[in-house]
């Protein structure tokens, strides 16, 4: 994944954290090919850890599907 560290700039209109849901302040992460907007880096390291969790487990699931 792709970031962008934004500070210093505020976002319009006020944007609310993808995973928290707490407003952004004036520095943020914005993920480049999505365009999300993460209040730090504690939500966006969270939001990319479940991502890549849900497409193991979708990816698994095709596997056992086409083996059957």
């Amino acid at each position: 994944m792709r970031f962008i560290l934004v500070n210093g700039m505020r976002l319009r209109p006020r944007t609310l954290c993808m995973l928290c849901c707490e407003p952004i302040g004036a520095s943020y992460l914005k993920e480049f090919s999505t365009g999300l907007s993460f209040c730090g880096h504690d939500c966006y390291a969270l939001y990319c850890d479940r991502w890549i969790s849900k497409t193991a487990q979708a990816k698994c699931s095709a596997v056992a599907e086409t083996s059957r």
